[in-house]
């Protein structure tokens, strides 16, 4: 039995028919209705149905095999490759800013560590995709499509809304959708509408400083909401009028609201009639966890509003975003963008619909996540074999930074200014804080710096910390070799990582060692240690990098001190 093809093709279309055929098949498999696996149509059975060439199927398959869609079983035919089914497909397209402390000619000046977000390195832009799309919004007859347009691109909207929008729980019909000269347009056309004189206004705390701003600026007063690990906290929000929450990924501790609370925040909207203007920041790269649907989707009454903006790595090319409200509230926001900046312009809106139909977006999403994850693990280990006990890192969920807490007294300013004359850029984050927290805080980003320099790049912040703050011990309290053998043999060290996940390591009497770690001890290494010219030396085989590492070694009490052979302390840990 064939395969009845639920599409056909406009041979007055403005996109060829090769074209138009590659963006029908990508909204298939995109939608899940060619699952992954699913064998498609033979070339010849699509020419004939819908009556064009052979060559005409054949160069579309051979384009979507090429990006990935489709795979080739010798014998059996083409199916819809496993990974087209998109791994982030629960949460996806967020809207997304930066704040920038340094200007690009600044930032060059840093490289080769610039660990903040909002820098990108090149080979994260989908260059030949981007590219393919603006060929295609230049042609003759595309032209002609946009260029007499006076709003928003219909192609556009309809791919944000059936593309994007479903993948955050949120289906909403075109009128409900306004594009915006980015988030930070967004986000200034919501505020503008919502804030009234001496009307209070709930903002995370930490938080954005341009939402204070604009908050402030419009006549309201901002009403510092503090954060816990589930992110903003409810206390005083019955007062306010309206409230600005980036729930998928705190802007900027990175912090993922809990489910709960999310529940308590849609109540408490409903209860008091409070305006919500959610900010879906990073929601797109939520690849450690599930990621949790948009609050638009939960909503039992009051007034929302829902900011994004298509992924961030494309902000220098597209600066679009949108806002997704109610027909009434969209028409107000339209009133509000003509007196401004305008809509994004025609040429870009038609460009970004062909590099979402054409699957390009979906494709880059895949490699981004998987490039992020790579990234933001290798960050997170980085800090816990340079900085096992001298920061903190808040929990996250994904995203592309990490908010770090220092221990030890380190002046957050003196650390970035003696940092950055050793290459490493890091972000000071006071400007986030409505009053000065008093906290030793800083945010370090993997947007910018390649994989294969995240370590030594951490490395090379260590040495400038330990320069700051490292701890000597005096030789009369180091461990002889007899001493540490006898002392180390059988023993049990608990500590916690980094990232706040509790440790146990074994010794055992043979010199191996068994690690394990995680809330469910699910991280586990083995390896094995020896004492050798009153050093201790340790190898895991994955932790660590692999390597064999000695340290001298200090014990007070229960407590056991490992120091390098500069004599700072470099890390501890309870021993049993």
């Amino acid at each position: 039995m064939k395969t009845l093809l639920p599409f056909s093709l406009d041979r007055a279309d403005a996109l060829n028919l090769q074209d138009q055929l590659r963006r029908e098949i990508v909204s298939l498999i995109v939608s899940g209705t060619w699952p992954a696996g699913f064998r498609v149509p033979s070339s010849r059975h699509v020419a004939e149905t819908l009556k064009i060439s052979r060559n005409t199927a054949i160069l579309a398959y051979q384009k979507l095999t090429a990006d990935g869609y489709l795979v080739s079983r010798p014998k059996k035919g083409l199916f819809v490759a496993n990974d087209a089914e998109q791994p982030w497909a629960t949460g996806m397209v967020a809207g997304i800013t930066f704040t920038r402390i340094a200007s690009p000619d600044e930032v060059q000046r840093y490289i080769p560590f610039p660990f903040v977000d909002g820098i990108f390195d090149q080979d994260l832009f989908p260059a030949d995709g981007w590219r393919e799309a603006t060929e295609l919004a230049s042609k003759r007859k595309q032209i002609e499509s946009w260029s007499v347009m006076a709003g928003d691109d219909p192609a556009l909207i309809e791919k944000i809304r059936t593309r994007v929008l479903p993948r955050r729980g949120i289906f909403v019909s075109s009128e409900e959708i306004l594009l915006t000269l980015g988030a930070q347009h967004a986000r200034a056309l919501c505020l503008e509408l919502v804030c009234a004189p001496n009307m209070k206004v709930g903002v995370e705390e930490p938080g954005q400083p341009l939402v204070r701003s604009l908050v402030e600026t419009n006549g309201a007063e901002v009403v510092p909401q503090l954060l816990d690990t589930e992110g903003i906290t409810l206390d005083g929000l019955d007062r306010c009028g309206a409230v600005f929450v980036t729930p998928s990924h705190q802007l900027p501790t990175g912090l993922t609201m809990g489910e709960a609370r999310r529940k308590a925040l849609i109540d408490l909207t409903a209860k008091h009639d409070l305006t919500l203007i959610e900010d879906d920041f990073e929601s797109e790269t939520n690849y450690l966890d599930e990621a949790l649907p948009a609050l638009w989707s939960m909503q039992k009454g009051g007034r929302f509003m829902y900011v994004a903006s298509l992924a961030k790595v494309l902000d220098p090319s597209l600066c679009l975003g949108f806002v997704v409200a109610d027909r009434e509230t969209v028409a107000e926001l339209r009133i509000l963008r003509q007196r401004g900046a305008q809509q994004p312009p025609l040429n870009t809106q038609r460009t970004a619909a062909h590099f979402l139909a054409l699957g390009h977006y979906d494709r880059m999403m895949r490699r981004l996540c998987g490039e992020f994850r790579k990234r933001i693990i290798a960050l997170r280990d980085a800090l816990n074999h340079y900085f096992p006990r001298s920061v903190e890192v808040q929990p996250f969920r994904g995203g592309t930074t990490l908010w770090v807490r220092a221990k030890d007294g380190i002046n957050i300013s003196e650390l970035a200014a003696l940092a950055a004359r050793r290459g490493v850029m890091i972000e000071t984050v006071e400007p986030y804080f409505a009053k000065p927290s008093g906290d030793k805080l800083f945010r370090l980003g993997i947007t910018g710096v390649p994989l294969d320099r995240i370590r030594f790049g951490v490395a090379t912040l260590s040495d400038a910390v330990r320069e700051l703050s490292g701890v000597r011990e005096t030789g009369e309290a180091l461990l002889s070799n007899d001493a540490l053998q006898s002392r180390m043999a059988g023993a049990t060290l608990s500590c916690r990582t980094v990232y706040g996940e509790p440790c146990i390591i074994k010794l055992h009497a043979d010199g191996s060692m068994s690690g394990h770690a995680g809330e469910a001890w699910e991280d586990t290494d083995q390896g094995v240690w020896r004492v050798e010219n009153g050093l201790w030396f340790r190898r895991w085989q994955n932790w660590a990098y692999g390597e064999e590492v000695g340290f001298a070694v200090a014990i007070d009490d229960n407590v056991i001190r490992w120091l390098n052979r500069d004599g700072y302390v470099v890390d501890w840990a309870y021993i049993s």
